[in-house]
């Protein structure tokens, strides 16, 4: 499994999780699926998604086009997002713990 993590930050929150809430088809037929939506204590602008990724592919290519780019400023993303395709370790380290 992969998965797609996205770091940015938003001019306004609530303004932004209206947008992002609009796209839930469009992410679901790219097949993401939202595992985790987090903002950051000190910084509650700053958002971290976390998604279930099917196909790399499509999820890049919702994530290009053109109605992304303008549902970013429609949203006041703040910059270019970090963006990172995670794929499952050989061994999970966190269930096993690093001396077993």
């Amino acid at each position: 499994m992969k998965y797609l993590l996205v770091t940015h930050r938003v001019e306004n929150f609530d303004r932004w999780k209206t947008v992002f809430d609009s796209h839930n088809v469009a992410e679901s037929d790219t097949g993401l699926r939202i595992l985790k939506l987090l903002r950051d204590e000190a910084d509650p602008n700053m958002v971290v998604l976390f998604f279930e990724m099917v196909d790399a592919d499509k999820a890049l290519a919702f994530m290009n086009a053109p109605e992304a780019a303008q549902a970013k400023d429609d949203s006041g993303v703040i910059g270019d997002p970090t963006v990172m395709i995670l794929s499952e370790a050989a061994e999970d380290l966190v269930a096993n713990g690093p001396d077993e």
